[in-house]
This record gives structure tokens, C-alpha cells and sequence, in this order.
């Protein structure tokens, strides 16, 4: 991982400690009091931040140490109910091929040889199923195109094998966390999703790549998130080194990318 000051890997590992706090909350809770469930929906809000922040920079700036590598991926698998390694595959291509049909998250779907945007809703509370591509394909498509290697392979069914013990644990010992655990995930990625559509809204294929957000209240609170467009020119910089650049007309958006979606024409 790139070395960065205190503050910087404060800012950027508060939002893992703040989903593990949230949903500490809730298990410690659930059997008292009722309104730790509320709980549950914070833990999965900053579920989506950890993921679109925190641990998507470890995919760009990974530690360097194997071990290292390997343990902090189990850790990760952990919170985000997937296999960390899937997701690096999925991100790597995504980089790729951008948000074209060959992009495993792509917000774009072609009918009667027509390519049109995929539905907001669909995309974002059916997350599980809104790749076009299954599982088999796309670890054939990244053995094809170098991002999902033998060791990325073996780390991924690793990271699978410790998920499920820790699902087998929570089923066998505390099967009310293994519930709350099961909504702060999917909750925690119909974000994930509603976010992706953010950044890249379907608006015409093939351009713009990415949508950004630059208002500087959001950019401090959240390293320079909302500048998504620059990192996908420049993905070997840092979150503190991304700068606005000169934006497209369709680029730039209005609202935060888990609200934009909502205001897209493309939905209403």
C-alpha cells in the first residue's frame, strides 16, 4: 500500500470502524431493545462507503506483504458478505472496459440489438443478478484479459471458505446476528449499486466514461469520492492527489451519486 500520513489512513479506515461500531451496536442490542435494528441501515450505508473508499483503494494500493494481502482479504470478505478477491477482479474490469457491455457492472443492457440503460430499481434491489455475464463467464473473461489469476482464484475460494464458517458460527451461535448481518449486506449492496449507477448514468453509450460530483463539502468528507471521473482518467493516483479537471458536458452531476440516479431522465 502507498504510504500516506496518519490523518490520510485515518480518513480512510474510519468508515470500516464505523460499520463494525454500527453493527456491534445492533448485535449487542437486539436482544433488549428493538430500535437497534435501526442500527442495521447504518452499518449498511457505511458498508457502501467502505467498499466505494476504503477498500477500493487497497485494489489500486495493495499492501505489500502477501500475507498481508491474504489476511486483510479475509477480513474484508467478512464485511462485505463477498469475497474481497471478486470484487478485485470485478473492479479490474470495470476499468477495463469502462461501463461498456463487457463490464460486469455495466448500467447498460442490449435488446433487439439495441443497447438502452438498465432500470435504476431492478439494477440496484435485484444487485445479485444484475451482471449479464454469470459467475463461470466472468472468471473466464478475466483469465482471458490477465485480472483473474491463479492467485486470484485461490484467494477468492480461500476468502469463500472463511465466509462460510463465519456464517456457519453466526447460523449455530447467534442466528438473530446471522439475520441482521444477511440485511446490513444486501442493504449494504443495493448502495453499492445505486452508487455504481451514479457514477456512470447511462445517458449515451461509450461517452461520457464517468460522471462527477464536485461539490467540496462532499470531496473532504468523503476523499475526493465524488471525483470519479478523474480517477477513472487516472487511476494510479491517490484519492489526495485527483484534482477537477476540465469535465465533459454530461459529466458533471448534480447530487451525490447514491441520489443522482433518481433524477436521471433515463428514469422518470
Amino acid at each position: 500500500m502507498r504510504k500516506i500520513t496518519l490523518t490520510q489512513w485515518t480518513s480512510l479506515w474510519i468508515f470500516p470502524i464505523l460499520q463494525v461500531t454500527t453493527f456491534a451496536l445492533f448485535c449487542l442490542g437486539i436482544d433488549q431493545h428493538f430500535w437497534a435494528i435501526l442500527f442495521l441501515p447504518l452499518s449498511a450505508f457505511f458498508l457502501n462507503f467502505s467498499l466505494h473508499i476504503t477498500y477500493h483503494y487497497t485494489v489500486h494500493f495493495p499492501f505489500k506483504s502477501a500475507a498481508l494481502q491474504q489476511l486483510a482479504g479475509i477480513a474484508k470478505t467478512l464485511l462485505m458478505g463477498l469475497p474481497f478477491h471478486y470484487y478485485l477482479m470485478s473492479h479490474w474490469n470495470h476499468h477495463k472496459h469502462n461501463n461498456g457491455l463487457d463490464d460486469f457492472t455495466t448500467t447498460w443492457r442490449a435488446v433487439d440489438n439495441q443497447i438502452v440503460p438498465k432500470n435504476v430499481f431492478i439494477y440496484a434491489l435485484f444487485w445479485p443478478f444484475s451482471s449479464s455475464k454469470s459467475l463461470p463467464l466472468q472468471i473466464e473473461q478475466g483469465r482471458k484479459e490477465g485480472y483473474c489469476t491463479p492467485r486470484v482464484q485461490k484467494r477468492m475460494l480461500m476468502e469463500l471458505g472463511a465466509l462460510l464458517v463465519w456464517v456457519a458460527f453466526m447460523a449455530l451461535y447467534a442466528w438473530p446476528w446471522l439475520c441482521g448481518y444477511y440485511v446490513m449486506v444486501y442493504i449494504g449492496w443495493m448502495l453499492i449499486a445505486l452508487q455504481n449507477y451514479g457514477q456512470h448514468l447511462p445517458q449515451q453509450y461509450g461517452a461520457p466514461k464517468a460522471n462527477t460530483y464536485l461539490s467540496r463539502w462532499y470531496n473532504w468528507l468523503f476523499i475526493n469520492n465524488g471525483l470519479h471521473e478523474e480517477h477513472h482518467e487516472e487511476p494510479a493516483k491517490s484519492y489526495w492527489e485527483l484534482k477537477p479537471q476540465a469535465q465533459t458536458p454530461h459529466s458533471v452531476i448534480a447530487k451525490p451519486h447514491l441520489i443522482e440516479p433518481f433524477f436521471h431522465p433515463k428514469n422518470n
